[in-house]
Order: C-alpha cells, then sequence, then structure tokens
C-alpha cells in the first residue's frame, strides 16, 4: 500500500516530478558520453603508441637502452628472433636496426633517428604502409630508398624523388654515410615523431653499418593485447640476458596518461552526482512542505513516523528509477553509435598532432559502467532522500493540520 501511496504522490506534481526526472536522465547521459570520451580518448592514444612507435613488446639489451649507443646490439640475434616467433600468443616480430645520424638536403640538415627495416614484416606489426600521403611504400626493388616524415621533409624543403645523404657512424665506430633516395612520405599525426624518424631497408643499411647480421630492437606484435605482461614475463624468463618490455615500460606516459583519465572521471561523476544530490533534495522539500497538512492529517488518523518516512525515501527512489533507465537507455545508444561511427576532430588535426593524437576519436565505455553508474545513482537519491523524510517525521499532527 505505501509502494501505491508513493508512486501517485509522486505524479502528483507532475511538471516537478518530471523536471527531476529529466534531471536523472540528463545526468546518467552526460556521465555515459563523458566516460566514453575519455575512454576513446585513451584507447585512441594507446592505440596509435602502439600501431607506430612500440607494439605490443620491445626487446633491446639493457646497456643500448641506457646507452643508446649502436655497438649494443642483441646477442645472437636471429637465435632470439626465432626463439620469439616460436612464442605461443606471439603474431608477429620483426627486427630493426637503430642509429642515430644526420639528414642533408641540398637546403638544410637535421638530426634523425635511423630505423631499418624488414619493409614486408614491417607492414604486419606497424601501421607505416598505410601512413603514407606521398609516394609509396618499400614495394619495388630500387636500392638505397627512404621514408621520411611529411613534417620533416617541409623542414628539409625536399620531395618524393629526391636524393638526400645519411651521415652516422657504423659498428666500428667510422664516421660513414650513404646516399638515398626518397620514395615516399609518412604521416603518423604525431609531428615531433614525424621529424625525427627516417626508415630504409636492413639490407641496404646493413653492409655499411657493418651489424653482421644483429639487431637492435625486435618489435612484436600479440594476438591479444591483455596477454601482454604474461608473454612478456615469460620471453623475458627464456632470455635473461636481454631487457623484454610492454609497451608501458616502453612508454611510462601511457601510465600517467591513464591515471590521469581515471581520475578526471572520478571527479565528474562526483559532481555530476552531488548536482543530483541538491536537485533531489530541493525538489522533495519542496514537495513535503506543499504537504504539511496531508502529512498531519496521515499521522492523526494513525500512520506512524517510521512510515511517513518510508514513503518519502520510496517517492525519491521511484523518481531516480523512472530516470535512470532513461538515461541508461539513451547513453547506451549515443556511445554505440559514436563507437561506430566516430567523432571527426580533423578541423583540430594540426593542434592535436602535436600531442601524438588522431584526429578521429571512438568512444567507447566498458558494459560494467552502466551498472557502477546505476548503483551511484541509486545510493545518491537514497542519501538525497533522507533529509525531506526526516523533516517529514518531525512535523506535529495539530500544528500541520492547522497550518495556512
Amino acid at each position: 500500500m505505501l509502494i501505491t501511496i508513493a508512486w501517485r504522490n509522486i505524479w502528483r506534481s507532475r511538471a516537478r516530478s518530471l523536471v527531476i526526472i529529466g534531471a536523472i536522465v540528463l545526468g546518467v547521459w552526460a556521465l555515459a558520453f563523458i566516460t566514453s570520451w575519455i575512454t576513446g580518448i585513451g584507447d585512441t592514444y594507446v592505440a596509435e603508441i602502439i600501431n607506430n612507435q612500440t607494439s605490443h613488446i620491445q626487446i633491446h639489451t639493457q646497456t643500448f637502452l641506457e646507452e643508446n649507443e649502436s655497438e649494443f646490439v642483441i646477442p645472437n640475434s636471429e637465435e632470439v628472433l626465432e626463439s620469439v616467433k616460436r612464442t605461443e600468443g606471439v603474431k608477429f616480430v620483426v627486427p630493426r636496426i637503430i642509429a642515430s645520424g644526420i639528414i642533408n638536403s641540398p637546403r638544410a640538415s637535421k638530426g634523425v633517428m635511423i630505423k631499418a627495416i624488414d619493409p614486408k614484416g614491417e607492414a604486419e606489426v606497424t601501421d607505416l604502409k598505410g601512413k603514407i600521403k606521398e609516394g609509396e611504400y618499400f614495394d619495388n626493388n630500387q636500392r638505397n630508398a627512404i621514408l621520411i616524415g611529411q613534417a620533416l621533409a617541409d623542414k628539409l624543403k625536399i620531395k618524393v624523388g629526391k636524393k638526400i645523404s645519411l651521415q652516422y657512424q657504423d659498428m666500428e665506430g667510422e664516421l660513414t654515410g650513404q646516399v638515398y633516395r626518397i620514395i615516399g612520405l609518412y604521416s603518423t599525426g604525431n609531428t615531433p615523431l614525424d621529424e625525427r624518424i627516417v626508415y630504409t631497408r636492413i639490407n641496404d643499411f646493413s653492409p655499411v653499418f657493418k651489424n653482421n647480421g644483429n639487431y637492435h630492437e625486435m618489435a612484436v606484435v600479440l594476438n591479444d593485447i591483455e596477454d601482454t605482461r604474461t608473454i612478456a614475463k615469460g620471453l623475458q624468463i627464456v632470455h635473461n640476458d636481454v631487457k623484454v618490455q610492454t609497451y608501458k615500460e616502453v612508454q611510462p606516459m601511457i601510465k600517467l596518461f591513464e591515471t590521469q583519465f581515471q581520475a578526471t572521471g572520478g571527479v565528474i561523476t562526483f559532481i555530476v552526482m552531488i548536482a543530483l544530490i541538491f536537485g533531489i533534495i530541493n525538489t522533495m522539500l519542496m514537495a513535503v512542505l506543499e504537504r504539511v497538512k496531508e502529512l498531519g492529517v496521515l499521522m492523526a488518523v494513525g500512520m506512524n513516523r517510521i512510515k511517513i518516512f518510508g514513503m518519502i525515501v520510496l517517492e525519491t527512489l521511484m523518481l531516480s528509477l523512472v530516470g535512470l533507465p532513461v538515461g541508461v537507455l539513451l547513453g547506451f545508444i549515443t556511445v554505440t553509435y559514436l563507437n561506430k561511427y566516430g567523432i571527426d576532430l580533423s578541423a583540430y588535426e594540426d593542434s592535436l598532432a602535436e600531442y601524438g593524437m588522431n584526429s578521429m576519436i571512438y568512444p567507447s565505455i566498458d558494459s560494467s559502467f552502466y551498472l557502477s553508474v546505476s548503483v551511484a545513482v541509486f545510493f545518491t537519491a537514497l542519501l538525497a532522500s533522507l533529509y525531506p523524510a526526516f523533516k517529514a517525521t518531525r512535523l506535529r499532527p495539530i500544528e500541520a493540520i492547522n497550518k495556512i
């Protein structure tokens, strides 16, 4: 009976009830959108780093990581490479030779990182081939071909088809160099990265660099990103003379990024819940004050204070239970649509590129969010109902009935 009375009471002032229901719907929808937006940005950022820089796992020697000198190659590189390929859960692994050098064009020079790669394998591990904006990938057998970033080409004032020279120290410490022809310009959307890294074939670079078949880096892509930590630990045990790192260890900023976004999401949720609390308290307090005489009559005919308290609490919870499913449904529809089609921020592409961000954001959200936000809204409504309900129980029947 108490539930029936509470349900009828919330519709006696339809406009006010709809306002608070609308506030709950809007709050839940906004939380779903903002949380998915933050998650989408984080996922896009991490995916760009994995696809263009780190892969899931990288292997180097500890001394190479500390000194960044070309002489510190992975010992018995070919054996390590074959062993990693046979590891369960590994999808692809590619070797790289890394050297610091200077790129010279007729008009300018710049310090760069040279990455000598196996073009076919690299296309499986990174999205470099898909990032070519002008020219072509290493699809032909042209000797001494090189890919440079579009941002670097702009600084060097050079185009596809032109020749450049690379100067660097070989494995024996001697200064040497080669002349290359630019076959393509790439753009990862990360301007600092595009200005810093150039790519050439291992077969062209290795004879001059004199690395004797050894490599500085191995990039590993897994079948499932969730297995990254487990497989990295296993590889480290098997190959204890090298350093095996996950993408989070290679790029510590990822951890900071994720922590900051989680904190931001928590703060936004807290703000929305606080706003809901005050909105619900205000609405229910008005409802109590408007019904002083009615509540006095109910007390006079025998309804005790516990039932009065329960009736006000039930009214508040019913308002939230009406608004909550609608908000969750709208949030789910919005996130599903945006996750499929994305949000295009190409108008801010140049600014985002400075921070290594992609201009297409695909909002996403974990299914557990809807359960957690439902629980949060329920307890927020429960907490907000306590003061108005307590206020109602403090009424004195005779004074309430005679109140003008």
